[in-house]
């Protein structure tokens, strides 16, 4: 127990000593990427110097008949950017990064043509049969089989031309020239000639049957096709070019071992909301490029396409860069999202909020607010249908797109209704009037004549002035009823009797029944007022005569008298 309890504390010593010192340190302000390469490629550069947080690139190329496999890093994550750099970023610490190169495979491909084509005799320029090879690689090894007839194999040349006619290479020149002016004499071919073939030179065979066997050299090497592309149309040439002999091609195939062009896998990956088509990992030859299809579900848009094989998005086609590295296709989708803009059109009013953003699918709410004297006429949308919900609340559900609310208002307006009762005038106008709420409206009353106002009633209430009607402020529709009484007249006929004044007005003047009427009396100067007689009636006071209520044809006469002053009475204002 002792020495377990010796052994923690020496443990926790060291860690806290280990603590104080690392903490003790100044941060380290550069740091060291090395690359480190296994197998047989190129990487640049081999070491590099970065400052805390920096990054750095490797450009990574194989040998050829070899392939990157892998990069991997200790202290640093290296990343492909699909064009053969490789990059490390936010370094924080010395990195080693491993690069792996590893030997392709070979691989063979073999296509075989049957033209059974005749040879024509003594013709140097011969025939040509072609082989139409879809496989792409970089040729290692070339193998040719040939067969067919001939009754002079000595009069023969094969000849093999490359798809770009890059290299043309003679695998047979008359057999046994120059040994032999004519050749081998012997007949028919069923051979494969290789570089490594183990019946000697073809050029030196002639066998009883067939004369060319077996698994001979050709007279030029078919290594010149080697690290040319295997794809492309192929191109055998047979000639005969001596007389009196003839033949017949039946069969020649080609046979190859070549490089693969390496082939790597882009691996698709969709989000949320849509699909990447096609949706299974894709192999692709060095080199090529891989396109997808970037489907959206319903409400949704796509976000962007990342990855790491790099690449360009054209409307929902996603094509990468040219591969050199198995990478990955990236696609990630945001939900739709719409504004939903209000605005007033028509009248004086309100419509909140000004702005709302709503997810596809999703719904509006918006108040509308008519100001004092104005009620909402009509509240529409260009894409989305709003529908009342009661307490100027309007919404529009299922949203697919921007949408604008316009919201109209209309001016609240009653109807005054004028209308005379029994006759005896009009009113002007006298048609219904369309007033604003809390607006007045103003009417004249016409009394025909022997009428007058007798009374405006209606349910409008209002004040009469004269013969003009003002309603009060209107708050519903109402009506004004004007009606009018039948008035009597009569001639109230003013006379002065004798000399000395004069009354004013002057002129007969007509009165309605029951009214009164006043007249002036200007006495001239040295008279007086004496008296005032006559039918109506009335009461004189001062200069003022006012009439008894009038209810027939009557006059008013006034008289005047001399004032009775000895001092004026010669009219000469002397003394006696």
């Amino acid at each position: 127990m002792k020495q377990l309890a010796s052994a923690v504390i020496g443990i926790l010593v060291f860690i806290l000593a280990h603590g104080l010192a690392h903490g003790s340190e100044s941060p380290q302000s550069e740091f060291t990427i090395t690359a480190v390469v296994q197998g047989q490629g190129f990487v640049d550069p081999t070491s590099i110097k970065v400052p805390a947080g920096g990054s750095a690139e490797f450009l990574a190329l194989a040998e050829p008949g070899w392939q990157l496999e892998s990069v991997t890093g200790n202290t640093c994550h290296p990343a492909f950017d699909g064009t053969g750099l490789w990059t490390v970023t936010d370094v924080q610490a010395d990195c080693q990064i491993q690069f792996e190169f590893v030997e392709q495979a070979l691989a063979d491909v073999e296509i075989c043509s049957e033209p059974n084509l005749l040879i024509p005799d003594e013709d140097p320029a011969g025939i040509d049969d072609s082989l139409e090879v879809d496989t792409v690689g970089e040729i290692v090894e070339v193998r040719v089989a040939l067969l067919g007839e001939h009754t002079w194999v000595g009069d023969l040349g094969f000849k093999l031309t490359h798809p770009d006619q890059a290299a043309t290479v003679e695998l047979v020149d008359r057999p046994g020239v120059p040994a032999s002016s004519f050749g081998c004499s012997n007949a028919d071919f069923d051979l494969v000639l290789s570089d490594d073939g183990v019946d000697g030179p073809v050029n030196d065979q002639c066998g009883p049957s067939p004369a060319l066997f077996g698994n001979p050299t050709p007279e030029q090497p078919l290594d010149g096709f080697a690290g040319l592309d295997l794809s492309g149309t192929w191109t055998l040439n047979v000639s005969d070019s001596a007389f009196g002999d003839i033949g017949r091609l039946q069969r020649w195939c080609l046979a190859v071992s070549y490089l693969p062009e390496p082939v790597y896998v882009v691996t698709p990956l969709a989000g949320t909301g849509g699909a990447i088509i096609p949706d299974s990992p894709q192999s692709v030859l060095s080199g090529q490029t891989a396109s997808f299809e970037i489907r959206p579900d319903p409400g949704f848009e796509i976000d962007e396409v990342s990855g790491s094989c790099g690449g360009s998005l054209e409307g929902e086609e996603y094509t990468t860069e040219a591969v050199f590295a198995d990478c990955t296709v990236e696609a990630s989708f945001s939900m739709l999202l719409y504004q939903v803009t209000t605005a007033v059109g028509a009248g004086q009013g309100n419509v909140s909020p000004a702005e709302q953003t709503i997810t596809h699918g999703g719904a509006a709410t918006v108040t509308v607010s008519p100001d004092s004297g104005w009620r909402i006429d009509d509240v529409r949308g260009d894409t989305c249908t709003p529908l009342a919900l009661g307490d100027n609340q309007f919404e529009a559900v299922n949203i697919m797109a921007d949408c604008l609310i316009t919201a109209d208002f209309e001016r609240i307006t009653f109807e005054v209704t004028p209308t005379t009762q029994g006759g005896g005038g009009s009113i002007a106008p006298d048609k219904p009037q369309t007033v604003a709420e809390g607006e007045t409206v103003t009417f004249t009353l016409q009394p025909s004549e022997n009428f007058e106002v007798d009374e405006v009633t209606g349910s409008c209430g209002g004040s009469l002035s004269g013969n003009d009607y003002t309603t009060d402020p209107v708050l519903a529709d109402c009506s004004v009823v004007a009606s009018f009484r039948f008035v009597e007249t009569f001639t109230v006929t003013p006379a002065v009797s004798g000399n000395g004044g004069s009354i004013e007005p002057a002129t007969p003047q007509t009165v309605s029944t029951g009214q009164t009427i006043t007249f002036e009396l200007l006495p001239e100067p040295g008279y007086q007022v004496d008296q005032v007689d006559g039918s109506c009636g009335g009461d004189l006071v001062g200069m003022t005569f006012t009439t008894a209520a009038v209810s027939s044809n009557c006059d008013v006469v006034a008289r005047f008298q001399v004032i009775d002053d000895p001092l004026f009475l010669d009219r000469f204002e002397t003394a006696p």
